[in-house]
Parts: structure tokens; C-alpha cells; sequence
């Protein structure tokens, strides 16, 4: 099932205690385009700190809630290794957060989630060996380049909004702005763009697929996408009340004459 990440911003987080905060901000990487950490506003109770939680921590996406659950208390979040609130995320700060939850490293391996298709928590019975080898492949990691800035992290605020997503565009012609994304609820992978095509189709809502991105300049905020522009009229119609079935991801895959698999 597919969710808008607009939706997300805000939602108050309840730890296993009590509530930790809302999400300000959504982290993802731009070579797979998966969601890696949402971002919390905890400055009631840890001022000045950078609080990141991994999906894997995270229980299901809520459809019809003001909130969302983490399977964490607040003691443990609190003890956490720390990232001032203004810094970048680097390197460094990934492998300790990972080591300390026990989250699986989503950079080790060739899948969505590293070596698995979703994200896990490192199992309890893994044996000596296997958390052995691990650290020292991230401890090699460490020391070859261990401020190196992130893992091409990104943030979702600044690349999609209502008014200020970046701008997109299609065999050189301008077809609008990047107004949110659309995440796979299982993987969470940003499995789509949901592009705002401005005054050139009345500002309606289309859905084109991060797979079908060519390049962007981080520079100055330009998505190109490999597409005909002239498609996108005949294309459906996004509407975030309405849930984004199969059939409708078919039939756009279809007209853009991509192909799509589950």
C-alpha cells in the first residue's frame, strides 16, 4: 500500500512511555530512494539534540491516526549516541545509532535494507562471528573515511513541497514542481514523485515513478525524468483521498510504456 509523505510530517511519536515528539523531517537516500530515518522534534524534553529513528524501529504506518508508535522507551532514545541538532548526519553517526539499536545496516549489501528487502532489527540469536564480521566491516568503513557527510542522505523537506519542491522536467521542457512523494508502506521506498504540473495542466497531480529519474542537479533544485511530457495528459489523476490501486499503477506504467513489477 502506498502513503504520502506529506502525511507524515507532524504526526506526534509515542515511544513505549509516553510521547517523544513529532516528526519534523524525513531522511532518505538518493541511490535507492528509501525512507532511512524520520527525524523528531523532541525539544520539550532533549533541546539541541538531532533525534533519528529507523523504520526499523517504527510499527506500521498509521492510515487513520494523528500518531505513530515506536517499539522504543524514552530512556533509551535519550541515552542515544548523540548528533547536535545542527549538524550533518555523517558516516560516523550512522554506525554508532545502528550499533546501539541494533538496527541492521541498510548499506551493507545489495538490497532495499542491506541484506534484507525491509528493514529489520538485528536478530538477538545472530552468532559472535556474525556480529564480529560486521563490526569490522564498519570499523574499516570508519577509519577510511569516518565524517565522510552521509550516505547521500537527503531531506524530503527540502527537495518536495506544496510551493518549493524542486522542478521537474521532461526532454527539456518544464512540467512542474515535486510536491511529495509516495511511499511504499512495507519497504518504504519513495516508490513515486507526485508532481504538481502548475499552469501547463492546471495544476493538477500526476505520479511518476523514482525509477524513471534521469539526474538531478542538487544544486539548483532540478528533477529531470525520463518521459514523453505529452503522456502526462492522458495520465490519472493523483488524489490524495483515494488510494492508489494496482490497476491505476498498471495503466500508468502502460502509457509511459515502463515496466512494472510488485
Amino acid at each position: 500500500m502506498l502513503f504520502p509523505t506529506s502525511k507524515l510530517e507532524g504526526l506526534r511519536i509515542d515511544a513505549t512511555d509516553g510521547e517523544l515528539g513529532k516528526i519534523k523531517d524525513i531522511y532518505f537516500d538518493d541511490k535507492k530512494w528509501t525512507i532511512r530515518y524520520v527525524v523528531a522534534d523532541t525539544r520539550k524534553w532533549l533541546p539541541g539534540k538531532k533525534v533519528l529513528l529507523s523504520p526499523a524501529s517504527l510499527k506500521d504506518i498509521p492510515f487513520d491516526s494523528d500518531k505513530i508508535e515506536v517499539n522504543l522507551d524514552k530512556e533509551t532514545i535519550r541515552n542515544a549516541p548523540p548528533i547536535e541538532d545542527h549538524e550533518p548526519v555523517s558516516v560516523r553517526n550512522e554506525m554508532e545509532l545502528s550499533r546501539y539499536y541494533g538496527w541492521s545496516p541498510y548499506w551493507e549489501g545489495e538490497y532495499l535494507w542491506g541484506t534484507m528487502g525491509y528493514p529489520q532489527i538485528m536478530e538477538p540469536g545472530a552468532t559472535p562471528t556474525m556480529v564480529a564480521d560486521d563490526k569490522m566491516k564498519q570499523e574499516k568503513r570508519e577509519e577510511d573515511n569516518p565524517d565522510h557527510p552521509d550516505h547521500n542522505l537527503r531531506s524530503v523537506r527540502e527537495v518536495a513541497g506544496e510551493k518549493s519542491g524542486y522542478r521537474v522536467f521532461a526532454q527539456n521542457q518544464e512540467i512542474g514542481h515535486l510536491e511529495d512523494f509516495s511511499i511504499q508502506q512495507e519497504t518504504y521506498k519513495l516508490q513515486y514523485m507526485v508532481i504538481n504540473t502548475g499552469s501547463w495542466l492546471n495544476e493538477k497531480l500526476r505520479m511518476l515513478s523514482t525509477d524513471w529519474i534521469e539526474s538531478i542537479d542538487w544544486e539548483n533544485h532540478i528533477v529531470k525524468v525520463d518521459i514523453d511530457p505529452g503522456q502526462l495528459k492522458q495520465a490519472p489523476d493523483y488524489d490524495y483521498e483515494h488510494e492508489v490501486t494496482r490497476d491505476v499503477e498498471e495503466r500508468m506504467h502502460q502509457l509511459y510504456a515502463k515496466p512494472f513489477q510488485i
